[in-house]
């Protein structure tokens, strides 16, 4: 079903080319996300860090990360599918999975999942005692919209390709295109240049500088409840800020180069440079999956001492087998 000669391992083993190595890189990258993610999703839902909501955000931005690394591999090893007998199959492969639709989607709820981290930070500087899960059908209606939000800025994508008569997908080339679709084409691309990108990477970074004037003119505003709470909180907290940060300082860079990406997208006289900077855009963004997880365990100290805990009793098992054999 899938066609391999269009997928990296018949790159690879019938030609030289750069983007092959990045794409090999990209994969390898993914495969450290797919391995080491599930473990930080399980240390998450473990280790009580008192701030549910972020709790929750973290492992949804855990498990999104997931979805894009497997979306990312397999995108690499079969980006199309031959045609087959049943027509809804070759719909489904060609307008969700060659129009690149899922995994833009999924980068979409990565983004959204960051920039309710840097909201949810900023709210717990100026209400530090209220839990936004107090409001279950606020949060369950942001939820929605950004569901929605992101599902409609995607849509450009799946009128990207087509059909033929014979049943095999194939992207739009403009050059054939009428001058009406060709204008709906161009249209669609810079909205989505804008709710996906521009939008988000301005939100995000508004709230971060905020979320930084804000804890330092609140520092001193809220020491009579700081110093009310133990130092074990405070510094959770302290860790849970940091770690957002970092986070969304390596989500504005990969929302930097996709914004960079789409407008040479939309204007195809710098097709190479839009080639160039797609197949790096994947491995820088397959590299901060990596970096984001390992900063999990860094950071946050309830984390580090689950992971060294555990890391202590597979030493104690490993020395144990040893000395039996």
């Amino acid at each position: 079903m899938c066609d391999y000669e269009s997928g990296l391992v018949y790159q690879i083993n019938n030609g030289d080319s750069i983007f092959a190595k990045i794409d090999l890189t990209t994969v390898i990258f993914s495969c450290f996300t797919i391995l080491i993610n599930p473990v930080a999703l399980c240390l998450t839902f473990q280790v009580a860090i008192n701030a549910h909501l972020l709790s929750i955000l973290i492992m949804l931005e855990i498990t999104s990360e997931i979805l894009v690394a497997i979306s990312q591999i397999a995108n690499k090893l079969c980006p199309y599918f031959m045609a087959t007998s049943q027509m809804w199959l070759n719909v489904l492969a060609c307008y969700m999975w060659t129009s690149e639709f899922l995994i833009s989607l999924f980068n979409s709820f990565c983004r959204q999942n960051i920039l309710g981290m840097v909201i949810e930070r900023c709210f717990n500087i100026y209400y530090p005692n209220t839990d936004l899960l107090r409001f279950p059908k606020t949060v369950g209606g942001l939820f929605c919209f950004s569901l929605t939000y992101n599902l409609i800025s995607n849509l450009h994508l799946v009128i990207s390709v087509e059909l033929n008569s014979n049943g095999q997908c194939q992207v739009i080339s403009e050059a054939i295109i009428e001058d009406t679709h060709k204008l709906d084409l161009i249209v669609l691309r810079n909205i989505s240049l804008v709710m996906i990108d521009i939008l988000p990477f301005v939100l995000v970074t508004v709230v971060c500088i905020l979320v930084i004037l804000s804890r330092q003119k609140h520092k001193r505003k809220n020491s009579i409840f700081i110093n009310q709470q133990s130092d074990g909180t405070k510094s959770i907290q302290r860790q849970l800020d940091l770690l957002v940060l970092v986070w969304c300082s390596l989500g504005v860079i990969i929302n930097a180069v996709d914004i960079f990406l789409d407008i040479c997208d939309v204007y195809k006289e710098c097709k190479f440079i839009f080639e160039v900077t797609h197949v790096t855009l994947e491995l820088i963004r397959s590299i901060v999956f990596v970096m984001r997880s390992l900063t999990l365990f860094t950071i946050l100290s309830p984390m580090r001492s689950e992971i060294l805990k555990y890391l202590k009793i597979f030493s104690k098992y490993t020395q144990f087998c040893k000395n039996k054999t």
